[in-house]
């Protein structure tokens, strides 16, 4: 009902704005209100992560990638939150974002079990936290999916850990302009992701393979 009060109402791609003016043009004084500003990334410092050494750590034959420093409760010291680094030999796909409805993780989950039904060697990454934590965790152990599917929650260093991947997933509803997916393209990766708006404005022209959303 505000947007009426508004000179300009601007969306994050020419996408989302078309989808967003079918909707709600209702509320627009004008045709000539809306109009569209593109997110962008650090390219700088993406094409840092790119360059990297490949940000993990060996211990006791273990390869470990590294989520961040977390000061220790109880003594004066700092400890690595670490994760399994992604096996060599094995088709690593990730996703990160809030554990919610709009980013659709269950349906992701649930098309995962169909591909480790017919192959051995992938893994399924997602970074994150939110309210639908627990119900996917349970998902998860329902779908015997626990030995190739990993939750490790939120890190800092989630787009240097994409890097170690190959595959970014995004299985979203809806999505304004996602960042992440540029921070994908920035890095080469792979990408399959929900045919919706936001998403085909970044990967048309076959920069990533699109699916239904269901």
């Amino acid at each position: 009902e505000l947007y009426r009060y508004f000179d300009r109402i601007l969306c994050v791609s020419e996408e989302t704005r078309q989808h967003n003016f079918s909707l709600l043009r209702k509320y627009y004084v004008s045709d000539e209100q809306t109009g569209t500003i593109r997110n962008t990334i650090d390219v700088e410092k993406m094409t840092i992560v790119k360059e990297a050494a490949k940000n993990v750590i060996e211990i006791n034959g273990e390869r470990f990638f590294p989520l961040g420093l977390v000061p220790s409760k109880k003594t004066p010291t700092v400890e690595i939150k670490a994760l399994n680094s992604p096996s060599s030999g094995k088709i690593t796909f990730v996703t990160m974002g809030r554990f919610s409805d709009e980013k659709n993780h269950a349906m992701l989950l649930h098309a995962f079990a169909q591909v480790c039904e017919k192959r051995s060697d992938v893994q399924l990454y997602i970074l994150g936290e939110g309210p639908l934590w627990n119900e996917t965790v349970k998902l998860v152990k329902t779908l015997k999916l626990t030995e190739t599917v990993f939750l490790p929650g939120f890190t800092s260093m989630a787009v240097n850990f994409l890097n170690e991947c190959d595959c970014f997933v995004l299985p979203s509803k809806y999505e304004g302009q996602p960042m992440v997916l540029l921070e994908a393209l920035a890095l080469d990766k792979a990408i399959i992701a929900t045919d919706i708006p936001g998403s085909r404005s970044l990967l048309k022209g076959g920069y990533g393979h699109m699916t239904p959303e269901q």
